[in-house]
């Protein structure tokens, strides 16, 4: 109970030092959101020159399919690199227990401000395009949907919020996603890049994501103690619902690999045709 004391003590003195105004109605937030939402319009329409020129055997679908592909892996390389940062700037204030550690909110405003114009860009290409992305529009609408809605719940919160850094790594393994999509529309070999796309995603979204929820439960008297009810829903009962629907796409991304690799080893059906062909000759 004293440690309790302690931290919860030390966690009003170091509120009381923060702004009053929540992120939304920092200008710098918005300002961010805009040229960041900027910067992925005109990177976009650089690919509507650059891959029809690139790739003329493309097919206008295939195109559009590829151009979001690169916009997408730009974001990727942000994420990498904003996820790095902000962990770097962890910081435990003079005095204040460890379970204190938090990242700078300036520094959570900038790199999730790119994370939010982004989702809205992604968001408003495939409602522009819903033709071609029917198939996955509606889980693609809940998806980004619900990640902006956690984050504007989760915008001012101090405490805890390293874990954002350490969700955000799972871009790594679309990184390899979209690689994988660009072989296909181009009809390339996509073996390499599914392969190394379920290995970031072990990596990344059940190792990591698994880690960081085993952290929050190994100390959830803290987070009991810090985090507001609904706070308390996010991290303790989303974020596990979360990772058991990661538990489930790995397991198909699993068997989409194994079934690739046993088609590799069988090799194509004509050479099994000529095989079997020259057996019954002989």
């Amino acid at each position: 109970m004293d440690r309790l004391r302690l931290i919860l003590d030390a966690s009003i003195s170091i509120e009381q030092e923060s702004p009053t105004e929540t992120f939304y109605q920092r200008p710098s937030f918005w300002r961010s959101v805009i040229v960041s939402f900027a910067i992925f319009c005109c990177s976009y329409f650089v690919s509507m020159i650059y891959v029809p020129w690139q790739f003329p055997q493309a097919s206008c679908s295939s195109c559009i399919k590829i151009q979001k592909c690169l916009v997408s892996l730009m974001h990727n390389a942000w994420a990498m690199v904003g996820s790095t940062a902000l962990l770097l700037l962890v910081q435990q204030p003079t005095g204040a227990p460890a379970a204190l550690q938090h990242i700078p909110l300036p520094a959570i405003d900038f790199v999730g401000s790119v994370l939010v114009s982004f989702l809205v860009w992604d968001m408003l290409h495939s409602l522009l395009n819903w033709n071609l992305f029917s198939d996955e529009l509606l889980e693609q609408m809940a998806h980004h949907g619900g990640f902006m809605l956690m984050m504007f719940l989760n915008g001012d919160t101090r405490w805890f919020n390293y874990i954002f850094p350490l969700l955000y790594y799972g871009e790594l393994s679309t990184v390899f996603l979209n690689i994988r999509a660009i072989c296909k529309e181009l009809g390339t070999p996509v073996l390499v890049a599914s392969a190394l796309f379920a290995l970031s995603f072990f990596a990344t979204r059940v190792l990591v994501f698994g880690a960081t929820i085993v952290h929050l439960f190994w100390n959830i008297s803290t987070v009991l103690l810090l985090l507001s009810p609904s706070l308390q829903f996010s991290y303790l009962v989303m974020l596990p619902l979360l990772y058991l629907l990661n538990i489930y796409w790995f397991r198909g991304i699993c068997r989409n690999v194994r079934r690739m690799l046993f088609k590799s080893a069988r090799g194509p059906p004509q050479l099994h045709s000529q095989i079997k062909e020259r057996a019954l000759q002989d």
